[in-house]
């Protein structure tokens, strides 16, 4: 397995949220990463000009990180990454929320399962707990409602949404915000789904179930953990509270549709790679690209 992995990152608007999240990948415990990130914002300036943002940029790069730095579509997380998957330049790309903040031994347990040498692990996820909780026991999946919730709903998030009493690896038909992901296997599967509105809602789950349904194992480390900080401005998900509800709705019922194409085995593979890595294709060349830079890009 090659020794490096690929970060990706897609920010918008979250400028200090994005710092305390490089911070806290310059502090994990495996350290041969490189970083590519989206930066979706309005301004484009905002990462170039930020002295904060470029002397974390360069820190990294005297710690033996490259970076890339592309100026996105700004139309949703989606978008985003299919840009940071055919860019990605290893095999294995850690799709990271840009309001996290990892633990330490975070990348190092997610790459655990991928370097038993098991071809067919094609991504794993942690646990994303609440920091805004009042107090720490409200972390932690504890109530038998909440643990039944998990149980009989393969396909609910929440097992990545807390804390776990004693924490395990266990398969999923899939996973939700972040993880870790084999580059060939989510090519295979047809990349990020374009269908959804610019919230982005599902798409997730969506990906991984995908590549579920093309025979990879999907696991989640209820040890990894990284708190979500839900940071309540900017995000690649951005949008008014009202065209927000209308989305939500909207890609609900997409995701319904084609959960029962998937599941009846009426979905389309050849369609879907189409039309969501085709208009990215371009992007490809940047793999080959070894400098550290700010990139507008096609």
């Amino acid at each position: 397995m090659e020794s490096r992995i690929e970060i990706a990152i897609p920010t918008r608007g979250r400028e200090q949220n994005l710092l305390m999240l490089l911070q806290a990948l310059r502090c994990q415990t495996f350290q041969q990463w490189d970083l590519t990130i989206v930066d979706d914002n309005d301004d484009p300036a905002l990462l170039r000009q930020s002295h904060t943002f470029n002397v974390m940029l360069n820190l990294m790069h005297m710690e033996g990180h490259l970076w890339h730095i592309i100026r996105g579509t700004r139309q949703g997380p989606h978008f985003a990454h299919n840009i940071l998957l055919m860019s990605a330049r290893h095999e294995l790309v850690l799709r990271l929320d840009d309001d996290l903040v990892p633990s330490p031994d975070f990348v190092a347990k997610l790459l655990s399962p991928f370097s038993k040498g098991d071809a067919r692990v094609g991504a794993v996820g942690g646990v994303f707990p609440d920091p805004r909780k009042p107090h720490m026991e409200d972390c932690f999946l504890t109530s038998p409602e909440m643990r039944a919730t998990a149980e009989q709903n393969p396909m609910q998030s929440i097992r990545q949404r807390y804390l776990h009493k004693e924490p395990i690896i266990e398969t999923t038909p899939a996973l939700y915000s972040s993880f870790l992901y084999r580059r060939s296997a989510l090519l295979e599967a047809g990349g990020f789904p374009t269908v959804y509105s610019p919230i982005g809602e599902s798409e997730e789950t969506d990906t991984t179930f995908r590549l579920y349904q093309k025979g990879y194992t999907l696991l989640v480390d209820q040890s990894a953990v990284a708190w979500h900080f839900y940071a309540p401005f900017g995000g690649i998900r951005d949008g008014g509270a009202e065209e927000r509800a209308l989305w939500f709705q909207q890609d609900v019922a997409t995701w319904q549709h084609r959960l029962g194409l998937l599941r009846d085995g009426a979905f389309d593979y050849e369609t879907e790679k189409k039309q969501n890595l085709e208009p990215f294709r371009g992007f490809e060349k940047l793999r080959l690209h070894r400098q550290n830079c700010f990139i507008n890009y096609p």
